[in-house]
């Protein structure tokens, strides 16, 4: 995934079914993978809608009914009950949406989403999904690291961007990217951003 990725392969394109990467990611539980492309700048509220034309989108409809089918990825994740893909996704700024807690069986979880629903938005963070959303469609849908990178922001700031990266040539093992289950992580990264008015 990484070396499509790099190479400037498009991060929200779905298949001929309507699966997208992250889709994917959460069907099989491939936590690195979907957090890489979550760092790399996918659209977040990007709806899922299988294709009616195929014979794998009606058979994936008629498995998995309307449960899956106009749902972002954050609600698929939390069907699913992908707890890890859901913090991931929060953290990165997806927007939520309260009825969603009847898919959570984790108190945590249903915590984490009230909590994050009942905070105003912080300008760190809308100014960090804001930039993330430009630099995605300035790349035509590919990763925004290497446009991060050629910003020439100071290393916090890029890190804060790119929830973790801080040099262009990170391998995914190496990536810091802390779930969030720990809050604490947040409040140092705003702390630092406070440092760049």
């Amino acid at each position: 995934a990484k070396l499509l990725i790099d190479r400037g392969a498009r991060l929200n394109v779905p298949d001929i079914d309507g699966r997208t990467p992250l889709f994917n990611c959460v069907q099989r539980h491939h936590h690195n993978i979907a957090r890489f492309l979550i760092q790399a700048g996918l659209d977040l509220e990007r709806i899922i809608r299988f294709s009616t034309f195929t014979s794998t989108g009606r058979f994936l409809l008629m498995v998995l009914g309307n449960n899956m089918n106009n749902k972002t990825i954050l609600e698929i994740a939390l069907i699913q009950k992908d707890y890890f893909i859901a913090e991931c996704l929060i953290y990165a700024g997806s927007k939520i949406n309260l009825d969603w807690i009847k898919y959570c069986e984790n108190s945590r979880m249903k915590h984490l989403l009230q909590e994050e629903a009942s905070k105003p938005a912080q300008l760190q963070s809308l100014c960090r999904l804001t930039t993330r959303s430009y630099l995605l469609k300035l790349t035509n849908g590919a990763s925004i690291i290497p446009k991060v990178f050629q910003l020439g922001l100071p290393t916090r700031l890029v890190k804060y961007i790119t929830m973790g990266i801080t040099s262009e040539n990170e391998d995914l093992q190496e990536w810091s990217f802390t779930p969030l289950f720990n809050m604490s992580n947040i409040s140092g990264e705003i702390q630092m951003l406070k440092k760049y008015k």
